[in-house]
Order: structure tokens, then sequence, then C-alpha cells
């Protein structure tokens, strides 16, 4: 039997599991083009519509109360002008087209940008890119290859923004698999099932590993809630080291600086006014121990 040049089909199986591996082209170039070609057909129609109208009229071509296409309503077309109705017809098409042409550029100009670790999974694919062209199109891979994605290429869908931190994983999740896979100990890798094994190295279907964004967000959460209750417990256990109130004042304001920090990073969406608010209140929780721990000094 003879064997097929090209293989696609898994690239498109994985598209259907992953909508967020396959990588368009917007053509916003050509689709802008298009535009502005139709609002010239427009504008040439209407032209032509408005000079027969004023011919029929009797005013002079060009005159400042001539009536217009929007001036007319069909029952007058079809009593006194049936000749018009043809081009008038035509008009009403060109501007649907126009409007069509510019709702679908902006739908496409919406469309997202498709994320680093799916690009890098795009470019895993075997034979997907071969001499410098993209294989199911033949057009040249420079535009679809590169990561991050270029302004002219879209997906058709993508991973929700997340926090910095989730981000940062889900950004460098391939990278951080490569290390753990190059040092993980021998007898553990002794210890995967063959079917793992041969899963990975067929050479038709390796692509590369991906982690579900839930399960990294959970990850984060999870590392969240210990960081953040050790994060306050040791500011509490350095201000109890110090006697002295002006110098507790002084670690308050850098922790507090830090804490801000924290939480720009660990949630990105998060508003001015609400920062304000988390801040104010680890402040005032921090100044409420200094201001017990200073009374209870001073009674001693």
């Amino acid at each position: 039997m003879q064997r097929l040049k090209h293989r696609f089909s898994t690239f498109y199986k994985d598209v259907a599991v992953y909508p967020e591996v396959a990588n368009f082209r917007r053509y916003l170039e050509e689709l802008s083009w298009i535009v502005y070609n139709d609002g010239l057909d427009v504008e040439k129609k209407r032209k032509e519509v408005n000079e027969l109208i004023a011919d029929v009229k009797g005013i002079p071509r060009g005159a400042q109360d001539v009536f217009t296409v929007t001036d007319w309503h069909p029952i007058d077309l079809q009593k006194e002008n049936p000749f018009l109705i043809g081009k008038v017809e035509s008009f009403k098409e060109s501007v649907r087209q126009y409007c069509n042409d510019l709702y679908l550029g902006h739908k496409v100009a919406q469309l997202p940008e498709q994320s680093k670790v799916f690009g890098k999974r795009f470019q895993a694919f075997k034979n997907l890119f071969q001499d410098g062209l993209f294989g199911p199109t033949q057009e040249r891979e420079g535009i679809l290859r590169q990561v991050p994605a270029h302004a002219d290429t879209c997906a058709w869908s993508n991973i929700p923004r997340q926090d910095l931190s989730t981000d940062f994983f889900v950004n460098h999740i391939e990278s951080m698999s490569e290390w753990a896979k190059n040092r993980t100990p021998e007898w553990v890798k002794n210890r995967v099932p063959e079917r793992w094994k041969k899963a990975s190295d067929d050479a038709e279907t390796a692509v590369s590993p991906s982690v579900a964004l839930d399960t990294l967000a959970t990850v984060v959460q999870i590392l969240t809630c210990f960081y953040v209750p050790l994060y306050t417990a040791l500011t509490l256990f350095i201000l109890s080291l110090f006697q002295s109130t002006q110098v507790r004042f002084a670690f308050l304001a850098l922790f507090s600086t830090i804490y801000a920090m924290m939480l720009a990073l660990a949630e990105a969406s998060l508003r001015r006014q609400e920062l304000f608010t988390s801040v104010s209140q680890y402040v005032g929780v921090l100044g409420v121990f200094i201001g017990a721990s200073s009374t209870n000094s001073t009674t001693h």
C-alpha cells in the first residue's frame, strides 16, 4: 500500500479536543482593503442614484436641496419611476455588503491571540511544518510559527487570563515539565507503565504535554493557602522582636508595601479601590498588634 505523503488528521483531531491549538491568519490587511472597496462602491452607486433622482425631479445635479435616495420610498419608485428600482436595489445590496464585511472584520479582529503554551504545542506536530512551509496550506511558516503569536494571527479560543503567578506556570509548563523529566531518577522512570512510554514515543502522535488550566489554578491556589498565613505570621513574629515602636512602624511600612505588591501579582484584575481596602485592613490589624504590644510593655 502506498504511504500518504502528508498526514494531518492527528493535528485536526487534536484541534477538535483543544481548539486553542489551531493558529489561523486574520488577513486584516486584505479585509480592510475589501471594506474600503465596499465603501467606494457604496459611494459610487449613491451618487449615481441621487443624480438619477435629481433628473426625475428636474433639479440640477449638485444642487443643495436635491432629493436623495433616502427621500424615496418603495411606493414612489413603483408609481413614478419604475426604472429606478434596479438601481436602488443595487445600491441597497452594496450597503448590506459593506456592513457585512465591516462586521466580519470586527469579529475577526476580536478573536484571541494564541497563547504561548498552545503556540509551542502547535509547533510540536511532526510533519506539520516542512521545508519552511505550513503543510495544510503550503504558505510560508514564518507568521504562523511565531511565539508569541504574530498580531495578524488568531485562535478560535484561548485560555482565560489568570493572575501573574498562574500565567507563569501556564506559560512555562513545557520547560518545567522538561526540567522535571531530565532530573527524574532512573528507578522512577523504570516504573512508568510501558503503554505510557509507547504513547510518548510514538512519532506520529507525539506532541508537547499539556496540563489542564483548572489543575494549575488549583495548585497555585493551594500554594497561596500556605504562603499567605505564613507571611502574616512571619510579620507578627518579626514585629514582636522589637520593643521600639518606631522600629515596629518602620517594619510595618516595609511589610505593607510587600503585601500590596503580592496582591498586585496574585490578582492582576484587582481594582485600585479593592487594593487600597485590602492593604488598609492589613495595616489596621498590624497597627492594633503594635498598639496592644506597646501598651503591655508600658504597663509592665
